[in-house]
């Protein structure tokens, strides 16, 4: 094959199926004016200027493939040094080699077409062939720059638009005949144009450009875009500028909201901790570090009960994971632990979101100690007595209201023991006010002493107890009780050098024999005390009520 390239008088060679160049003749390189053939480009693409290559990939491959032959398709062949040699080609398959096709290509110079094929066309033909190559040409690449996504335009040196796409007319709101012609000042304003200024002079020195852009559209909006200016250089001189602009105005206002969101994680005051779904923290803010005392690099990849407390109740993981699973949210107090150990209160808030399509868990929190422990100071104030600790008359009535509440749920016993101290007026005459206090303080302890935990012990104020029974075993165990109780209180009190001897009167009242309201079972209890007191003191009485329920059964 390359023998008889050789023998032809004109421009020839063969390729592959992928225009890979086989064998050129000496006719070809002296053509394009190549000093060898290993100087020769190595595809046939690239011995041909740009409108050449668009050519011969749209039109010429396919009719190759198609029909195996390509006849009298002009073109310009490109020399070294850049000048455009014209020529008409002729292209046919030959025989394939190894199985895989051949393609002979010949090129006939103006001269060799005179020669050999001037019988074939003249030279209107030649200006119509290449008047239409030149327009499908254009129209193909009018089409590529009109699908691209981004803005594509071009400026000659002295800055005036020669081409922009359907996109770059969409951004500035401008028609074809407005935009071509028109100063790249005139269209970006004086500030817009001074700002880009420095590029365009760098572009135009051929220097490829690459900057970010913010402008007012049309629709006065702000946008934002990512630009390219991109030198068009032809024989070793710039002839103006490529504009390549991709619209980024969505990924700034989420790079802006992304940089405020991470300004407020970083600058709050309440401590976020963030976890993946498997409960491993993935990342703190410095609060957390400044309430909790761990440091991100030791919190980080730890489990998110890193701070759990044991004061919190034992299903107050498993409320707080319900809600998560059922409404993505909870929010409430707790306890928790700082790195030294110690234990701090919490108002919390913790959410499900999702982040990059993986679910992650949000935890808000702040330390609340200080308020809880004032609230706990002013509840204490209000609901239990200063002196002894005990429960005053409204924690008393709340807690006995309580219990007849849930009667009616469920079978219960309720017994309201009214204590008063017999002698304590003496004490106090006789010893002092602060010996008295002690004496209260005293009498206090040892009634809680002899009930259980589920029991309340309140004080009403001055020398009156109420003991509160849930639930008795039986009408004898509160009759035991009391009895207990006067006994406790009959025995000496000591403090120091000092002994003090008191005794205690005791009302029994019954639910719901002797009332169905607290105010009804402490009134029935009282008047038993008295009726204790009249008795002789030092001992209990049960309401009359109940003595007649159970004759015998309770003194």
């Amino acid at each position: 094959m390359s023998e008889l390239i050789d023998q032809l008088p004109c421009a020839a060679l063969t390729t592959d199926a992928d225009g890979k160049i086989l064998v050129s003749n000496r006719e070809l390189i002296s053509l394009v004016g190549f000093e060898s053939e290993a100087a020769l480009p190595r595809q046939v693409d690239d011995l041909l200027p740009p409108a050449g290559r668009i050519f011969l990939q749209t039109h010429l491959w396919p009719l190759l493939r198609r029909e195996g032959r390509v006849r009298e398709a002009a073109l310009s062949l490109l020399s070294p040094s850049g000048e455009r040699v014209p020529v008409l080609l002729n292209c046919s398959r030959s025989a394939p080699v190894n199985g895989a096709p051949r393609f002979v290509w010949v090129f006939f110079a103006a001269v060799e077409r005179s020669r050999f094929e001037l019988e074939l066309v003249d030279a209107r033909k030649r200006a119509e062939v290449a008047a239409a190559q030149a327009e499908s040409a254009t129209v193909f690449i009018n089409k590529i720059a009109n699908a691209m996504p981004g803005m594509v335009a071009y400026f000659d040196k002295n800055l005036h638009c020669q081409f922009a796409n359907d996109v770059y007319l969409q951004w500035f709101g401008k028609s074809p005949q407005q935009m071509i012609g028109m100063s790249l000042r005139a269209l970006l304003g004086e500030a817009l144009f001074a700002a880009n200024e420095p590029s365009v002079r760098g572009a135009l020195a051929g220097t490829r450009q690459a900057l970010q852009r913010s402008l007012v559209k049309p629709d006065g909006s702000l946008g934002h875009t990512l630009a390219q200016y991109i030198p068009d250089l032809r024989e070793g001189k710039v002839q103006g500028f490529c504009v390549s602009e991709s619209d980024v105005t969505q990924l700034k206002n989420a790079e802006i909201e992304l940089e405020m969101a991470a300004s407020v994680f970083a600058n709050t005051l309440d401590g976020i901790m963030i976890a993946d779904v498997n409960g491993i923290i993935v990342s703190v803010n410095p609060a957390f570090t400044q309430i909790t005392g761990y440091a991100a690099a030791e919190a980080v990849g730890q489990r998110v009960n890193l701070l759990s407390s044991t004061r919190n109740d034992t299903g107050f993981a498993a409320a707080m994971a319900h809600d998560l699973v059922q409404h993505q949210r909870w929010e409430g107090e707790s306890w928790a632990r700082r790195q030294d150990g110690s234990v701090f209160r919490q108002w919390q808030r913790v959410t499900t979101t999702l982040a990059a399509n993986a679910q992650r868990y949000v935890f808000v929190f702040n330390d609340v100690t200080e308020r809880w422990h004032h609230e706990e100071r002013t509840r204490k104030l209000a609901l239990y007595d200063a002196l002894t600790d005990l429960p005053n008359r409204t924690l008393l009535l709340e807690r006995l209201g309580q219990l007849i509440a849930s009667t009616a749920r469920e079978e219960r016993k309720i017994a309201v023991l009214f204590l008063d101290l017999d002698g304590f007026k003496a004490v106090n005459d006789t010893l002092g006010h602060e010996v008295g206090d002690e004496v209260l303080r005293a009498v206090a302890g040892r009634l809680v002493g002899l009930v259980r935990q589920t029991d309340t012990v309140a004080r009403l104020g001055g020398d009156e107890f109420v003991v509160l029974l849930d639930n008795p075993a039986s009408l004898e165990e509160v009759q035991r009780i009391a009895g207990l109780l006067v006994t406790s209180v009959n025995e000496p009190i000591v403090r120091g050098d000092v002994q003090a001897q008191i005794g205690a009167s005791i009302g029994i009242a019954l639910h719901p024999l002797d009332g169905r309201t607290p105010t009804e079972l402490l009134k029935a209890a009282d008047v038993a005390m008295y009726e204790a007191k009249a008795a002789g003191k030092n001992t209990f009485r049960s309401s009359k009520s109940s003595l007649a329920r159970f004759p015998g059964g309770i003194a």
